[in-house]
């Protein structure tokens, strides 16, 4: 598994364990410094996670381990790697449909999944997240540059098409030879943009 801390935490899930959200808990990593670095590690990332959710999806769903809340949320994790493929064919649909229907009810129609599926789980919830992380941190300078995640966000529609075909194609050639592609980072992780006045920000 590419994504083995994913895989491991599913195991653990479905052997009944509970796993503890520790709210207050803080985390910070080195991101990855050029778009060509950003597409290996999120690709890795995608690739194993879609790998996790065709091993772990019905074991989930036939579950006597767990709770129906348990199951959806769970649900919910395993195809969050899916979620640009949707976005991608709403966006498809919805132009399919205003090219082949005029009548306004009909473009409507398609124009809400379109912007409910991009709004609920695509662009604007790491708007949010990094929003919120930037305000807690105290790193108001950072929220310029927040609108740029749309950027990402298309970048990561490319990203999860590629590794969810690679991946049907390596099963369906049986194909186990997984590259891991490590990320490498430079050490600068305490060098970043919008800190408040503690001396790390740059």
């Amino acid at each position: 598994m590419l994504t083995e801390d994913t895989d491991l935490t599913f195991r653990a899930y479905l052997a009944g364990y509970k796993i503890r959200y520790v709210n207050e808990a803080e985390c910070y990593e080195e991101s990855v410094e050029t778009w060509k670095k950003y597409w290996h590690q999120r690709y890795r990332w995608a690739r194993g996670h879609m790998q996790v959710a065709f091993k772990n999806l019905w074991p989930l769903i036939t579950s006597q381990n767990l709770s129906l809340r348990e199951r959806i949320d769970g649900f919910l994790l395993l195809n969050i790697y899916f979620m640009p493929l949707l976005v991608t064919l709403a966006w498809l649909l919805g132009a399919i449909s205003y090219s082949l229907h005029s009548s306004e009810p009909a473009t409507f129609y398609w124009f809400i999944p379109s912007i409910f599926i991009y709004s609920s789980m695509g662009s604007f919830a790491p708007f949010f997240e990094v929003g919120i992380g930037a305000y807690l941190d105290g790193r108001e300078r950072i929220c310029r540059l927040i609108p740029l995640l749309l950027l990402a966000f298309l970048f990561n529609v490319i990203i999860c098409t590629k590794a969810f075909f690679d991946l049907c194609i390596s099963k369906l050639m049986r194909n186990k030879n997984l590259n891991w592609g490590k990320t490498f980072h430079n050490g600068s992780g305490d060098n970043f943009i919008g800190a408040s006045d503690n001396g790390r920000g740059k």
